[in-house]
C-alpha cells in the first residue's frame, strides 16, 4: 500500500506517525502472535499529544 508524499507528510506532522518499516512489522507479527490478545494496535513513529489523548480514551 502506498500514499502520496505529500498525504505521508501531512499525516507526520499531524500525528507523528510514519509508514511503518518492513522489519518492525515482522517482529510486531511474531510478537502479536506469541502475546496470546485477540486485537493488537501497532504504530510507528512519535505519538503527539492528540494521538495518545485519544488512545487513552479508546481503553
Amino acid at each position: 500500500m502506498k500514499i502520496s508524499i505529500e498525504m505521508e507528510k501531512a499525516i507526520q506532522e499531524v500525528t507523528g506517525l510514519i509508514p511503518m518499516h518492513t522489519a518492525a512489522g515482522i517482529e510486531l507479527l511474531y510478537e502479536s502472535l506469541l502475546s496470546g490478545e485477540s486485537q493488537i494496535l501497532a504504530l510507528e513513529g512519535v505519538l503527539k499529544n492528540s494521538t495518545v489523548i485519544y488512545l487513552t480514551a479508546c481503553q
